[in-house]
């Protein structure tokens, strides 16, 4: 069985990526290669950077289709009906498709966990150090960055312009979470990151009085120096830029924890409900192959004249109807419509029902 899984599988996966490649990814790395002046081979990198996300993406479709084409062969040629007249059920043949299936959804979580995120930042890296010259931060104006530990704002941090690894008209706040006493700013001309800390250059730091009552008192001032106990790195003020499928679970649970613990931030922003959405999302769009399995092994016992154009459109209707649910699931999420769990949960839970739906039917018949 699993012999004749292969070669559908591959095919469909291969199929399944070349056509959105060949729809997105090769257009906009061509626009970007017209726009900009690069070098021809960078062409190549963006796609190949780019590629990885429908890659993984095509997983379940190749699942799918190998599957449906995979049993339906089996069934054309009797060998079903052969195996149900010896006693085997239907759930006995499903076995070593789940076991594929679920193998194939550890490959498609690590992918997704992994090679994605690195890819996709790696891919925005690039762009970016192309339209500014610079990595990391990028170029932009007026940037604000509170920090939060244990829920509490600990530092604040304001720069009028960054590029790259480089802040200007910089001024950090920091909230001593044991007295009001120990409280500072810090003001200075620019800042930047020297791999493990940031240097902040014609700085004064001045102590900040409660309630804003009295002069400043100035505690030090230098041309050059550092705050021992300020490492923040680039990554973390560069986590909120990110696009969730940039982000690895661990790194989405802390945006979203630095998120909630800002008193600004309430629990029903629809920031906040966009980033847990596709956290769990994370978790759930793995298992989809084994639920396709079961909405593949009773669509190919059907009674077929054609296995290879039967399967081939049935799969193609099933990921329609799978991708417009992901779609619009993430969607009712991200606004609040329904719980992030519950609507990353739904598309699996649909397939569920309806495979199980279809395997009693079968079992029956």
């Amino acid at each position: 069985m699993l012999t004749e899984l292969r070669g559908p599988f591959f095919f469909g996966v291969a199929m399944f990526s070349m056509l959105t490649i060949a729809t997105v990814v090769l257009q906009e790395a061509a626009r970007f290669v017209i726009r900009y002046p690069v070098p021809p081979s960078m062409f190549f990198t963006l796609v190949g950077l780019a590629a990885p996300q429908f890659i993984v993406l095509s997983i379940p479709m190749g699942v799918l289709l190998g599957t449906l084409m995979a049993v339906g062969r089996l069934n054309s040629d009797q060998e079903i009906t052969a195996l149900r007249a010896c006693g085997i059920s239907l759930y006995r043949v499903l076995l070593p498709f789940l076991v594929v299936g679920l193998f194939l959804s550890g490959l498609m979580f690590l992918g997704n966990e992994r090679i994605v995120p690195a890819c996709l930042s790696r891919l925005r890296e690039i762009k970016n150090d192309v339209q500014t010259g610079r990595t990391k931060l990028g170029s932009q104006q007026r940037m604000v960055w509170p920090i939060y530990f244990a829920g509490e704002l600990r530092w604040l941090l304001t720069a009028g312009k960054i590029e790259g690894y480089d802040l200007q008209q910089v001024k950090l706040f920091y909230f001593d979470p044991t007295s009001k006493d120990n409280d500072f700013w810090i003001d200075a001309e620019s800042a930047r990151w020297q791999g493990d800390s940031w240097v902040f250059f014609n700085m004064r730091q001045v102590k900040l009085q409660p309630g804003g009552s009295g002069a400043d008192q100035l505690i030090f001032q230098a041309e050059k120096a550092s705050v021992p106990d300020f490492k923040i790195t680039p990554d973390t003020l560069e986590l909120p830029k990110k696009k969730p499928e940039e982000l690895t679970i661990d790194q989405l649970a802390g945006l979203i924890h630095t998120l909630l613990s800002a008193k600004q931030y309430l629990p029903s922003d629809k920031e906040i409900l966009d980033y847990q959405t596709q956290m769990y999302f994370k978790y759930t769009l793995p298992l989809t192959p084994l639920f396709l399995i079961f909405i593949a092994l009773p669509l190919a016992v059907l009674p077929q004249r054609s296995t290879r154009s039967a399967g081939f459109g049935l799969a193609l209707l099933t990921v329609l109807a799978y991708y417009i649910m992901y779609a619009m699931f993430t969607k009712l999420g991200a606004a609040g419509v329904v719980p992030p769990l519950a609507a990353a949960c739904t598309p699996n839970a649909v397939l569920l029902v309806a495979g199980v739906v279809l395997m009693q039917r079968r079992e029956r018949g």
